[in-house]
């Protein structure tokens, strides 16, 4: 597991798709510096980007359900820059992070490890590991970039365990700031 979050560390790109927590969905695009995509949480989707700490929403649905109507008006499906920690059903300050998360607590060992032996996934040959309570699926030869993450002791509202999977790394991805005046405080 030591390795595989290495490897994530050292990615200059990968994508994330699936269930961070109960209350969170995401599809992003993480690079070190930042991520960008979508997340669902209480039923309402928008867009995200984070760039060295700061984050940008944007969703006239989002806006609808959390702001005044007035705010949300202005804001309308343009982007805004997020300081108000409360923002996005208080996820703002977790998603300025996701760059650091995603290897240091959802990929980090986490006490008990066993190799449950190999297995395919999607053509390719990994190595099935139960850590603590999680399960995670890691390439088994060159680079063991985890594929996925399985939460079976915390499920999500629908019954089934959080969970993601992992693709696409090293692509060809830039993260750029929005260009926007509007600013949520």
């Amino acid at each position: 597991m030591a390795d595989a979050a290495a490897a994530l560390r050292h990615s200059t790109s990968y994508r994330v798709v699936g269930q961070l927590d109960d209350q969170l969905t995401v599809s992003l695009t993480v690079t070190p510096n930042g991520t960008r995509g979508t997340v669902t949480s209480h039923g309402i989707t928008w867009q995200d980007v984070e760039l060295h700490g700061k984050v940008w929403f944007r969703g006239s649905q989002l806006w609808r359900n959390t702001v005044s109507r007035a705010k949300a008006r202005g804001f309308g499906n343009r982007w805004v820059l997020v300081r108000d920690k409360a923002a996005g059903f208080g996820w703002r300050d977790p998603l300025s992070d996701v760059q650091v998360a995603i290897p240091t607590v959802f990929f980090a060992p986490k006490g008990d490890m066993v190799s449950l032996g190999t297995r395919t996934i999607d053509g390719r040959s990994v190595v099935r590991i139960k850590n603590g309570p999680d399960y995670h699926d890691v390439l088994a030869s060159g680079t063991p970039y985890p594929i996925d993450w399985l939460e079976t002791d915390e499920p999500g509202p629908d019954g089934q365990p959080c969970g993601v999977t992992l693709s696409d790394f090293n692509s060809a991805i830039t993260v750029t700031a929005p260009t926007t005046s509007l600013v949520d405080s």
